[in-house]
């Protein structure tokens, strides 16, 4: 058996699920030395890059201009929204190999490991308050020992008590 046979060097292919605004903002933030303030920092230096790198708005621009000369809030604005869309597609894409912090690419070790501790107690807060709360699921409608005014049924939802007021 031939062991470059056709089958063998067949190149490999990797699936791409980002888009080309995606890519655009990957390719920005590779260029950025400085990290940002604040995202709307982050969002109006991208649509300066944008207009000089392609002299004109293109596909690649989220539209924060045209909202921004309309008097739209930064909180308010569809292009904000885009672009926490697009960051959060970065960072969970195999394909891009670079830990994207808050509002830059990490630099450092260190400084990755920050910030993916951080997403995990965050992750775990998140984790603790779901067993509470499924705990409270899993009593519910059963009784218990009554000491003073305390109900001696528990009731987690709204339902059976609606029908206990009628």
């Amino acid at each position: 058996m031939n062991l470059f046979s056709e089958e063998m060097q067949a190149p490999l292919i990797t699936e791409n699920h980002l888009t080309p605004r995606q890519w655009k903002l990957y390719t920005f933030l590779k260029l950025q030395t400085e990290p940002f303030r604040k995202q709307e920092e982050m969002l109006n230096k991208y649509e300066i890059w944008i207009w000089r790198h392609y002299n004109h708005y293109s596909v690649y621009s989220y539209g924060y201009r045209a909202e921004k000369n309309a008097g739209k809030h930064y909180s308010d604005m569809s292009s904000a929204r885009a672009m926490r869309k697009d960051l959060e597609k970065l960072r969970d894409d195999p394909t891009i190999q670079k830990i994207i912090c808050s509002n830059k690419i990490a630099e450092t070790v260190e400084e990755a490991t920050e910030y993916l501790d951080r997403k995990l107690i965050k992750a775990l807060k998140i984790l603790k308050s779901y067993h509470i709360e499924k705990a409270k699921l899993e009593k519910h409608f059963q009784t218990r020992m009554v000491f003073n005014n305390e109900r001696d049924l528990i009731i987690a939802v709204k339902e059976l008590e609606e029908e206990k007021g009628k």
